[in-house]
């Protein structure tokens, strides 16, 4: 799966766990889950710019010590991995991840289209906006019942 996706998938985690290190955790489980998604695989320049990109956008709308940032990085950070190995620190068969090794674990078939990557880049981001909206209401409840002297 594209680090982007990674990071939206890790984005509606946190949005929903509310809580930092769960989001974390859950992140990089969620990982082999989409790795095992059919998907469309991009360069490694365009997976940098569009990895980078959505972790911005995540920083700057949940903001960067969210818990929706910690389910987008904890999400990411297994493909490290395929960064050491581009970059030759190691081989491709010395990646440990379960889903980047094919020993336990398949990786998802490879499409020619990337509509299915994008649609589950929009439907996470979408769960996010969701799961915010209700934790801001449910806060605004608290508040109005509770007011602080």
């Amino acid at each position: 799966m594209t680090g982007a996706v990674h990071v939206g998938i890790g984005t509606a985690i946190g949005a929903i766990l509310k809580h930092p290190g769960l989001s974390f955790t859950a992140g990089i489980i969620s990982h082999i889950v989409a790795d095992a998604l059919p998907h469309k695989d991009f360069s490694a320049e365009s997976e940098v710019i569009f990895s980078a990109t959505a972790l911005a956008f995540v920083g700057a709308r949940y903001g960067w010590k969210s818990p929706e940032m910690y389910g987008a990085i904890g999400a990411l950070l297994p493909d490290t991995e395929h960064c050491i190995a581009i970059g030759g620190i190691i081989s491709p068969e010395q990646k440990i991840f379960p889903s980047h090794t094919n020993r336990r674990l398949r990786h998802g078939a490879k499409t020619g289209t990337s509509f299915g990557t994008a649609l589950i880049f929009a439907g996470s981001i979408i769960v996010a906006e969701i799961a915010s909206a209700i934790k801001k209401h449910h806060c605004m409840q608290t508040t109005i019942q509770n007011p602080q002297p």
